[in-house]
């Protein structure tokens, strides 16, 4: 799947407005996260469809500030602060469309992210599980005398 040079910044502008102003230790530091190269290996490894589904999303994306307030800009050009809250109004816009094209590019990010092992590693999301709690020993239930009648 080739991305045009335009798609892939709106397609990294839109995928760093879901990160934007999170927790300090979660947030990826700038250029930390490749999410073009992201979506270039999703799409090598998605059938025909989700890859549409896909373009479609970041075009969604990029448009958002059209569709969802009138104004003549794309989302690249809104300032990063406010990049999340259009992004969050898409995910409960009441076309279902909308939403899950929002939603898809969000699963996107969420997998970008997951694919940097600093990222992995400041989250804590492969610390070490404590043990499991031994099993429960087996007991027997006690039975309902049957009625005959």
């Amino acid at each position: 799947m080739r991305w045009m040079k335009f798609e892939a910044r709106w397609a990294s502008a839109a995928m760093e407005g879901f990160v934007s102003g999170r927790g300090a230790a979660f947030a990826p530091h700038p250029g930390e996260v490749d999410f073009v190269h992201a979506l270039l290996v999703m799409g090598a490894a998605s059938a025909p469809l989700a890859r549409l589904g896909l373009r479609l999303a970041v075009w969604l994306a990029a448009l958002s500030p059209l569709l969802l307030d009138g104004r003549l800009r794309l989302l690249s050009s809104v300032a990063p602060e406010q990049r999340g809250a259009l992004l969050a109004r898409l995910l409960v816009h009441r076309s279902f469309l909308l939403r899950e094209l929002a939603l898809y590019l969000k699963l996107a990010t969420s997998l970008a992210l997951f694919s940097v092992a600093t990222l992995r590693e400041r989250s804590h999301y492969l610390r070490a599980l404590p043990a499991s709690p031994p099993a429960p020993a087996a007991r027997a239930l006690p039975l309902v005398p049957s009625v005959e009648g």
